[in-house]
């Protein structure tokens, strides 16, 4: 529903006597009551220094928006500036997305200090902002002296080792962060430690993502050491970090110690045949993991066949994903014999191209055909061959 303190940039008014909704299809700037929330949507509205001064304005007034999207334009850091001010006397604002904008290093060091005194924000997003290791250097100080922010998002932001320092360094002693990303940020091995070290010690985060940040097999075996003893992370993305066997086998190491993870992404690491073998080994005993995505990770015929045999008897994946590897119909035909075995908990299998195999999976398996038939339909099982029933049983025989 609308709100009617509905704020609108002044260069949008030009639109003179047209009704408010016409003024919102227009400009795609509106207020929305969703689930409790008051969401103001500013994205992709071209919104410069003058709107952003606006809206600082707006926010110092108004005392019902909850969630300020302002992702998609070209706000600056001076802009920023003005918003941070103002949100140091609002405390209704819980949310603030300024994904996709141009704040710099100096918009956020504003939002550092904001973050400093601030006691209601619980999420901030500054996502594909070049804001640099210096920026990241404010925010992880400012994440020191907060007690209330649940989720940070940094993805790339260009935080590289510098900045990811701090940010673990605050994430050291935060005591309500639960979600943080700082994907694609080049932090490399000694960003990957610092992180690690961190949540050795903090026992609130439960989502991490820091894929494609180059950490290699060196950071992957912090981070795996790390996973030992943590006690809160319940998922992890490592995704394209380039931690080949030596790293795979790492992560595996940390994974079979670990009590809490649910789901792991690993997404374009490529992985010879011993890692892929380390993991698939730490899956048959692990009682914990319910998801895993190894797509693009390189997965040939053998890897496929370790990953069977785990899927035979783990007791709690619920969902696995292998698409873009190198698993010929061999392959995959393993991979749906295990699926028929094990019918108690495995219900979405994305990526595998099961062919002429496809129809009986799912008709002997009731999971499957109960749950998911989307995965025919649009998903990636690429080839469902026309084939009589008798014929499909007689090549499941056959195997």
């Amino acid at each position: 529903m609308l709100n009617k303190k509905i704020f609108i940039p002044k260069k949008y008014q030009k639109y003179g006597e047209i009704d408010e909704e016409e003024v919102i299809r227009r400009t795609n700037a509106y207020e929305l009551q969703l689930k409790g929330q008051t969401i103001a949507n500013l994205q992709y509205n071209k919104m410069e220094l003058e709107e952003a001064t606006e809206f600082a304005e707006f926010l110092r007034a108004d005392r019902t928006i909850t969630v300020a999207d302002l992702r998609w334009n070209v706000i600056c850091s001076a802009g920023v500036i003005q918003i941070a001010n103002a949100l140091w006397r609002n405390k209704s604002l819980l949310t603030l997305n300024v994904d996709s904008n141009v704040i710099g290093p100096d918009g956020a060091r504003a939002l550092g200090n904001l973050l400093r005194k601030n006691k209601t924000l619980t999420c901030l997003t500054l996502g594909i902002n070049i804001i640099q290791a210096e920026g990241g250097v404010d925010i992880g100080e400012a994440l020191e002296r907060n007690k209330t922010l649940k989720e940070l998002n940094l993805f790339h932001v260009e935080l590289m080792p510098d900045g990811c320092h701090a940010i673990g360094r605050g994430l050291r002693v935060h005591p309500a962060l639960t979600s943080l990303n700082i994907f694609d940020n080049n932090v490399g091995p000694c960003g990957a430690k610092d992180i690690a070290n961190a949540l050795r010690k903090n026992n609130t985060l439960k989502w991490l993502n820091i894929g494609s940040n180059n950490i290699g097999w060196f950071g992957s075996k912090d981070i795996a050491d790390m996973l030992k003893v943590n006690t809160s992370l319940t998922y992890l993305d490592i995704s394209a970090n380039y931690m080949g066997s030596e790293g795979m086998k790492y992560i595996s190491e940390g994974l079979a110690l670990n009590k809490t993870l649910l789901e792991v992404d690993m997404t374009s690491n490529s992985t010879p045949f011993e890692g892929v073998e380390c993991f698939a080994d730490m899956l048959t005993y692990n009682t914990t993991i319910e998801k895993f995505d190894m797509t693009y990770c390189d997965v040939n015929d053998e890897g496929a066949y370790k990953i069977a045999r785990a899927i035979r008897v783990n007791p709690t994946l619920t969902e696995v994903t292998l698409g873009g590897n190198n698993i010929s119909p061999d392959g995959c035909r393993e991979i749906a014999l295990a699926l028929k075995e094990n019918p108690r908990t495995l219900t979405k299998l994305w990526g595998i191209p099961l062919g002429p195999f496809a129809e009986l999976v799912f008709r002997l398996n009731p999971l499957y055909l109960h749950e998911c038939n989307e995965v025919i339909l649009k998903c990636y099982v690429d080839e469902v061959f026309e084939k009589s029933e008798e014929h499909i049983a007689a090549m499941w025989t056959q195997h």
